[in-house]
């Protein structure tokens, strides 16, 4: 649909129309209605002009009546972009409707009386007018909101020079900017320039980009209709050179998943300082021209896979003619997971396999196949371990990434060849950022290719974090992913660890077939280095080595989860296995 035209369906189980979400309007069902796992929509179709609000009238019913007018700029009269128009009745709010460039709104209401207040995200409301929809009346209303003041900015790296960025909106208290809708939390800068409108009052804005940098924080006064021109400064903090950052996981609008297209999301992860992107849409892969503009952040192409009381799974990389369909014989519906599996190991290139969401209680892979979180074991015959990744953690999901941590470690110790990975799974840029977490990817030589990149993940040479950069090696440099010789019982073992100085981290282990081989508290040291470990750790047996990272401060004000809880800074490398015997292989332990 073009820019300024809304759509929307209808259902006999839709009991009201709500305001809208991030431009989505809310429609409250009847669950007695709607039935306990299936909601049947009529297909009848509507378009009309102007924000989702305007289509309130035809999906609730009743005759159509027509509603415009006006926003303006208490005292000044200039029109007022962006401003919010609630309807009301006598039930609540009917629709919400959004002012244009010239201040003007319109919208279709079924004929009645309502009120019709303007606001400004985050702001105070402004006027408000009884209107009878359908009435001459209603098709010129002037409504007034305080004007909201304009920000330039830019973000400054160490030369001067504009760098891409993001700039984080806070109250003057530091809380999330507060308003119906949300008001805007991000503004994102791949150049490193914008501008941003802000209701009146006192704002903390923080200017960032990802995790290798330093932050920014400044506190602004704002009045109704200023303006103001602000200079941000931050400073790279961290070496991570021959490290590639990747996001496994961005969705956009075009898999339903969420309202972000997929320029927008090129746009924010080169904003958080990601390197290369896997599109992973629900039920389709990219096609070209939709990632076109993208020559400074390699995409893959993907393919999120959903099979109904089963889970979620990643696909990559994909040509657009190698997309799984949701239906059909060489498609994933009424298939187990080993099905599935084949079809993608048919796949030209090998594409990599990732578990997405694995506990997640609606259609996580490890919930519904019933694995056990003490053994590793599952109590479903149809379970299936032959995946590549499996996705620890997720922006979604991270309250339960120590959980799938255990998950995962049980299936080292049972003899899986998975590595563990972190991903955003953003699907909406104003929610969720791109990149957080991510993973840093060994990529000699700074390169960039997708194919490279692929490979690299296949042989294990990264780490996912939500902040430490680390470093784990062991028998004089061997990499994560290898295997090992050591019969002395002494194996040598190099971790190094970074932080930016917004990034609090004061634990280190280093975990051997599921025991605490090595625990260290942190102390941060000058220049943006942590800690430089060099340890002897005693073995008696095959086993595999990870490293594990940690930080007790949350990554406020810049990163907190989509539903306001806290991000700690956490890596976890990818495993180091250790052949003790001399048989030239790895023999799993078993779950102890």
């Amino acid at each position: 649909m073009g820019e300024g035209v809304s759509y929307a369906w209808q259902s006999d189980a839709l009991l009201a129309v709500g305001g809208p979400d991030r431009g989505a309007v809310r429609f409250h069902i009847a669950p007695d209605r709607a039935g306990e796992r299936r909601l049947v929509f009529e297909r009848r179709f509507y378009v009309a002009a102007g924000e989702p609000g305007a289509l309130a009238g035809p999906v609730a019913g009743g005759v159509p009546g027509a509603v415009s007018g006006e926003v303006r700029a208490e005292g000044s009269g200039r029109p007022v972009e962006g401003a919010f128009i609630e309807f009301r009745d006598a039930s609540g709010i009917a629709a919400v409707a959004r002012s244009g460039r010239d201040g003007t709104f319109r919208a279709l209401l079924p004929q009645g009386l309502y009120s019709a207040t303007a606001f400004f995200p985050g702001g105070e409301d402004g006027s408000t007018r009884r209107i009878e929809a359908g009435t001459e009346d209603a098709r010129a209303i002037e409504l007034e909101v305080s004007e909201p003041a304009a920000v330039r900015f830019r973000i400054e790296g160490e030369k001067g020079s504009p760098i891409p960025g993001r700039l984080t909106f806070r109250s003057g208290s530091g809380a999330r900017v507060s308003g119906r809708p949300p008001a805007p939390e991000f503004a994102y800068a791949p150049d490193g320039l914008g501008m941003i409108r802000l209701a009146p009052g006192e704002a903390t804005i923080v200017a960032s980009a990802g995790i290798e940098h330093s932050i920014d924080e400044r506190l602004l006064s704002l009045d109704p209709g200023s303006s103001e021109e602000v200079v941000f400064r931050i400073r790279r903090e961290v070496d991570a050179e021959g490290l590639l950052p990747v996001d496994l996981r961005v969705q956009t609008v075009g898999g339903l998943e969420g309202p972000s297209t997929a320029a927008e999301q090129i746009e924010a992860s080169l904003a958080e300082g990601l390197r290369s992107i896997v599109f992973a849409d629900n039920g389709r892969v990219f096609e070209a021209s939709e990632t076109e503009g993208s020559e400074d952040l390699p995409v893959i192409a993907g393919e999120e896979v959903w099979l109904a009381e089963v889970g979620r799974f990643g696909v990559f990389p994909l040509a657009e003619a190698d997309e799984i369909p949701p239906r059909g014989g060489h498609g994933g519906e009424g298939k187990g997971p080993s099905a599935l599996f084949t079809i993608v190991r048919g796949r030209p290139g090998s594409p990599l396999l990732q578990v997405h969401a694995p506990r997640h209680p609606g259609d996580g892979y490890f919930e519904r196949m019933r694995l056990d979180p003490v053994t590793g074991l599952s109590g479903n015959i149809e379970f299936d371990g032959a995946f590549d990744l499996l996705e620890v953690a997720s922006a979604f999901e991270i309250d339960r990434a120590p959980a799938v941590l255990g998950d995962w470690l049980h299936l080292l110790s049972l003899g899986r060849r998975v590595f563990a990975t972190g991903n955003s799974g953003s699907s909406d840029r104003e929610v969720a950022p791109p990149g957080l977490p991510r993973n840093y990817v060994e990529m000699p030589f700074g390169g960039t290719h997708p194919s490279d990149l692929v490979e690299a993940l296949r042989a294990g040479r990264f780490f996912l974090t939500t902040g430490p950069i680390i470093r784990f090696r062991a028998a004089g440099g061997r990499s994560t992913g290898d295997l090992v010789q050591d019969s002395d019982g002494l194996l040598d073992v190099d971790l190094r660890i970074e932080a930016a100085s917004w990034i609090e981290v004061d634990r280190a282990r280093i975990f051997a077939n599921g025991a605490v081989l090595f625990d260290r508290s942190l102390d941060r040291r000058s220049g943006g280095r942590v800690a430089d470990f060099r340890e002897s750790l005693a073995i008696n047996g095959d086993c595999w080595l990870v490293a594990v990272v940690s930080g007790s401060k949350p990554l406020d004000p810049v990163y907190r989860a989509p539903e306001g809880g806290p991000i700690f800074p956490v890596a976890v490398s990818s495993p180091i296995w250790v052949d003790f015997d001399g048989d030239g292989a790895f023999d799993p332990p078993g779950v102890r």
